[in-house]
């Protein structure tokens, strides 16, 4: 999550919807300080609901697959529009507040010096801008 790194703000709802998975400590630690994190500490946050062994993964995935294959398309469906719905109206407005400040810092001069540094291989330098 290099949002900041890159002189932007997070995009696609996940300033709302990270908190509220991970609690806010620990959203605070990732997107504010963009560095990457294990698939053990995105699990302790509630990010995946299983670590696996590579050479499992496959065939968990695909066992979980045909779980979910065998049950009723319509009983899936409901359940996720209940479990997502309530939060609809605020993911949307989130979004919209999120594509507004995103645009506005895309062209910022601290994204373009993030931008820079970046093809030149080199640390950007925030310094310069308050």
């Amino acid at each position: 999550m290099p949002f900041t790194q890159l002189g932007l703000c997070p995009e696609f709802s996940s300033s709302l919807l990270f908190p509220q998975m991970a609690g806010y400590p620990r959203a605070a630690e990732k997107l504010l300080l963009g560095e990457a994190f294990s698939a053990q500490e995105a699990y302790e946050m509630g990010l995946v609901s299983k670590v696996l062994p590579l050479g499992d993964l496959l065939s968990f995935a695909n066992a979980q697959a045909a779980k979910l294959a065998a049950l009723p398309a319509s009983s899936l469906r409901v359940t996720k529009h209940l479990m997502k719905s309530a939060q609809i109206a605020a993911i949307e407005a989130r979004m919209q507040e999120e594509i507004q400040h995103f645009g506005a810092m895309l062209a910022a001069p601290e994204a373009q010096e993030a931008f820079m540094a970046f093809f030149q291989k080199r640390k950007a330098d925030f310094t310069k801008f308050s």
